[in-house]
């Protein structure tokens, strides 16, 4: 039986998503390769995932967020950015997170809660929807740095894609576990979300746990192996995390595919800061995104509808 989610109090809620986008934009900057660029930014999942969740109610903690860390950014950088840029560059990462985020975040919330839907449908539907949302913050992100003059307008291209990539990249692989953890605080969504998250859970624990340690080793070993190379051709061996990633994905619930995905992130994140491969981490962090697109997608196509409705008479 489901238990009752708990529900956070607005304060509460800002409070916990500013601390939490706060740590976030740290930990972005372990795969920072350049100013401005990071190949993973889990703030953006962040702050999709909470907007999919409580809607509105996000607002406060995620623009706190922006602000402290657009403050902590201008002091790292050394820009020196005056008080009315600095402001300005504010306003546009608010409109952007506020207004893109949770313009796109909306409908897939309610995709999700439709139950005519099929996994695949929804699935399909989030992926396409965070390629847009993601772009299009990207895009106003960009605008931000030329308009406060933090960097030259000759750079908007070669700005726009690694920004887009960043984001897009932690929402795919990060978003959808914190969709979950979070409506454990989101009475409307809790329960019709666990009902889909829990499809096609079949395997025992110690299946589970061979899974988990088959798909880290493999991992491992193909980062270490790309590692020892040295070159942009073996940045592409990670493809080869896919063929025990849909074994996972054809029997296993979203839940844990969702856990999954999201643990072995942050394994690549922390492996490849440690082994010093910046120069090869928008590859890694581009070809994961693949990875976990195309395994969103087989766990869809292997599962029921969630709530299938009766037939008519």
């Amino acid at each position: 039986m489901l238990q009752t989610p708990l529900r956070l109090g607005t304060p509460y809620l800002t409070v916990i998503l500013a601390a939490a986008w706060i740590l976030l934009w740290l930990f972005a900057g372990l795969q920072e390769y350049a100013p401005y660029a990071s190949s993973w930014f889990p703030p953006a999942a962040l702050s999709f995932a909470a907007f999919c969740v409580f809607g509105l109610r996000a607002v406060g903690g995620v623009l706190i967020g922006i602000a402290v860390t657009s403050v902590i950014a201008n002091i790292q950088y050394n820009t020196q950015l005056s008080t009315s840029n600095l402001l300005v560059s504010i306003l546009f990462s608010w409109v952007a997170h506020a207004l893109i985020y949770w313009l796109v975040a909306y409908v897939v919330r309610e995709i999700m809660l439709e139950v005519r839907h099929s996994p695949a449908y929804i699935v399909f539907s989030f992926l396409a929807l965070s390629v847009v949302a993601t772009a299009g913050v990207a895009y106003v992100g960009v605008e931000a740095l030329i308009a406060t003059e933090a960097v030259f307008d000759f750079m908007r291209a070669e700005m726009f894609l690694p920004r887009w990539l960043g984001d897009l990249v932690a929402v795919i692989v990060f978003s959808p576990l914190c969709i979950f953890l979070l409506s454990r605080f989101q009475t409307d969504l809790s329960r019709e979300l666990k009902s889909f998250l829990a499809l096609n859970n079949g395997s025992s624990r110690w299946v589970k746990a061979f899974k988990v340690l088959l798909t880290t080793l493999c991992l491992v070993g193909l980062l270490l192996l790309s590692s020892h190379l040295q070159s942009f051709e073996a940045s592409f061996l990670l493809l080869a995390l896919l063929f025990p990633m849909l074994w996972v994905a054809s029997s296993e619930s979203f839940l844990f595919v969702a856990s999954l995905i999201a643990g072995l992130g942050i394994v690549q994140i922390l492996l490849s800061h440690a082994l010093n491969m910046a120069e090869f981490q928008a590859v890694y962090s581009t070809v994961f995104a693949v990875i976990a697109g195309t395994t969103w997608l087989a766990a869809s196509l292997s599962s029921p509808l969630p709530n299938p409705l009766p037939e008519k008479q």
